[in-house]
């Protein structure tokens, strides 16, 4: 690693130093299993552990898995769409969920993790509710109770989310996705640090038990790169 100004060969130095110094205290470490599993260590092992886990089971309790195979059979069986149309609007779904899925790259960093689960569940949230109020108004107006409802799973899907139609139980089914994001996110809110701009050590320190940081780590704050050591202002 190399700086060009003094002020980023200041940083490369405090940023070897930091990766350096959580290197020797892993060695120093002597963690078993059984202690991470008990919430012995200091490091909070186990937190990170379901943190991680649960970022996957709210991904796919989401439901994005299921719509990717059965949103053609959403169209045709719960909404009357032709097997044609259904066909077209898979494949402008499919575009639409492309380009929503590139402005994640620049979105992430630029507004923060956190944020994006939270907005993402909210948003999935009131799509969820508004595909099952359409669903069970179709029989009284299917034209237009069938094109709110493909709106919405549009809108759905753009906010990185899916159902599918081939439960017994209709327009129920959509609540209970629905219910599921209204939990992710208090879940997201009150869990998960924000890790936009943060290097490993500034997580260590969150995660470590002494470090006192009872909540989550705000995206606004400035990133350190030494844990527990903010940039300098200016140099000196």
């Amino acid at each position: 690693m190399q700086g060009s100004t003094p002020w980023q060969i200041i940083l490369v130095h405090r940023e070897l130093a930091s990766i350096a110094g959580a290197i020797e205290l892993e060695r120093e470490s002597n963690i078993s299993f059984k202690e991470v599993i008990l919430c012995r260590d200091r490091s909070g092992h186990l937190k990170r552990m379901l943190l991680g886990c649960g970022t996957q089971f709210m991904q796919q309790f989401g439901g994005i898995n299921a719509l990717n195979y059965y949103f053609p059979i959403i169209l045709e069986r719960n909404l009357g769409m032709t097997e044609f149309m259904a066909r077209v609007l898979t494949g402008c779904n499919a575009t639409s969920y492309a380009i929503s899925s590139a402005l994640c790259f620049w979105m992430i960093d630029r507004f923060g993790r956190r944020d994006l689960m939270i907005s993402g569940s909210s948003l999935q949230f009131f799509a969820y509710i508004m595909v099952a109020i359409s669903v069970a108004l179709l029989a009284n107006a299917p034209t237009q109770w069938g094109a709110v409802a493909i709106t919405f799973l549009f809108f759905y899907y753009a906010a990185f989310g899916c159902t599918w139609g081939m439960v017994p139980i209709g327009y129920r089914f959509y609540i209970i996705f629905a219910c599921f994001n209204l939990i992710f996110i208090p879940t997201v809110y009150f869990l998960y640090p924000e890790t936009a701009n943060r290097t490993l050590e500034d997580l260590d320190e969150y995660f470590d038990r002494d470090s006192g940081n009872s909540t989550i780590i705000k995206h606004s704050n400035p990133p350190t790169v030494l844990a527990g050591q903010p940039y300098p202002n200016q140099l000196v």
